[in-house]
């Protein structure tokens, strides 16, 4: 595979909750986490539990930076974030995206919530790895790196939800 190649993998397509069994394994069982390589730049598309095979991949290639987009915050969609190893390696950088909750908390507060007592065992302060928050309004065209276009829209979805439309290369 040549580095100039669009590629989209899917470490996770369940909904609600993660399932195992031999009757997963050809479609696995994670819930919503969708890896998109626009050459060399990585970006993950949802934090469900397929998110921790995601980010061990991440590791094991040395992936140094990555952009991850929520397309919205419930259980499902952001339950792997935890266990996303590449939040606690100080050499990694990981910008966090996300639009749904335009005006109602900010990306680092939905973060910082969920990573936390009661719902997780310790706070985000023990992730080394440098956490950009980026925040955006639902229609907005994102430009996380040079020549990569993300355009934005809202969804109908109990709670809202972010749609989005990766343009790189054509």
């Amino acid at each position: 595979m040549t580095t100039e190649q669009f590629q989209v993998k899917f470490w996770g397509v369940r909904g609600s909750i993660p399932v195992s069994g031999p009757e997963f394994d050809r479609y696995g069982g994670n819930t919503s986490c969708i890896e998109i390589r626009c050459g060399n730049r990585r970006m993950i598309f949802d934090a469900g539990s397929g998110l921790r095979e995601a980010g061990l991949s991440l590791i094991a290639e040395g992936v140094s930076d990555v952009d991850l987009f929520f397309s919205h915050c419930h259980y499902d969609h952001i339950i792997g974030l935890p266990f996303f190893k590449a939040i606690y390696y100080p050499s990694i950088n990981v910008n966090i995206w996300s639009g749904h909750l335009d005006g109602k908390m900010s990306t680092r507060e939905m973060v910082e919530q969920f990573i936390s007592p009661p719902w997780f065992p310790v706070k985000t302060d023990i992730c080394q790895a440098t956490m950009n928050f980026r925040d955006f309004h639902p229609g907005q065209v994102l430009n996380p790196h040079e020549g990569i276009v993300i355009k934005t829209f809202m969804l109908n979805h109990p709670g809202g939800a972010i749609g989005y439309r990766i343009e790189w290369q054509g």
